[in-house]
């Protein structure tokens, strides 16, 4: 497996993880898809990921679209750009556009630059309720999630799965920080990487990145996939990017 197809895998895990370790979220397996549903009000948390090649792509399409409309969600689903570019012609006949592309980036762990701690930041793994409500004050801040989305997402079913780790920074007894990484195949993907606005541009970000990518001893690839903004960050530590995931979905008519 080369490292876009390790971080396609890992990717399904998180995925999978993320919505069962949600209270009402569920997984749905169609014909090369796997629809990870959290089943929370946020559409960025309910869509589709492209695992294989359907043998009917203009079907699975629309089960897919039917299964995300059964569950009051729109259609989106994640496609590793030109790895499957039947389906990515199919995609466009069935009237469906790319919403958003983001990178997939990968990096040695053991190549991996690693910045100076921040003075006086503490960082410590979430094992509890506590630790938890610390996650959701830096993820409504960080991402301006809804309170009762970032409740519902950062729950005690993520910290009692083995193979997923969250952390949180404190700073001056505040919550300042997140981070999670999830395993899989010695591979650690590193999600939500979160600093608080206020103590933002002190290398907390680089910081929570590290302990993320670092929080499985055997694992030989970290990954992740950045926003925009945060791409620079990654690529200091030593991350370059292996693939591009576009995010289809049906364009959103005009009222009137």
């Amino acid at each position: 497996m080369d490292a876009a197809e390790r971080v396609a895998a890992g990717f399904l895990e998180a995925e999978r993880r993320r919505a069962v370790g949600s209270a009402r979220g569920e997984v749905v397996e169609l014909d090369g898809v796997v629809m990870a549903f959290t089943n929370l009000a946020d559409e960025g948390l309910n869509g589709g990921l492209v695992i294989e090649m359907p043998a009917d792509p203009s079907a699975t399409i629309a089960a897919a679209e039917a299964a995300a409309a059964g569950r009051g969600h729109s259609l989106g689903l994640e496609v590793e750009r030109g790895r499957f570019p039947e389906l990515e012609e199919a995609l466009t006949d069935a009237g469906l556009t790319p919403l958003f592309s983001h990178p997939a980036m990968t990096v040695d762990p053991a190549w991996m630059r690693r910045p100076t701690t921040p003075a006086g930041l503490r960082v410590m793994r979430v094992v509890d309720g506590a630790g938890l409500a610390a996650m959701v004050h830096v993820e409504v801040d960080a991402f301006g999630t809804d309170l009762e989305v970032a409740r519902g997402l950062l729950s005690m079913g993520m910290v009692r799965d083995p193979q997923t780790r969250s952390f949180v920074a404190m700073l001056d007894r505040e919550p300042a920080a997140q981070s999670i990484a999830t395993y899989h195949e010695r591979a650690v993907g590193v999600f939500g990487v979160g600093v608080r606005s206020e103590v933002r541009r002190r290398g907390i970000g680089a910081a929570m990145t590290v302990v993320a990518a670092s929080a499985f001893a055997d694992a030989d690839l970290a990954w992740l996939h950045p926003t925009a903004g945060a791409r620079s960050l990654y690529e200091r530590l030593g991350f370059r990017e292996v693939a591009i995931w576009d995010v289809w979905t049906r364009p959103r008519r005009a009222n009137g």
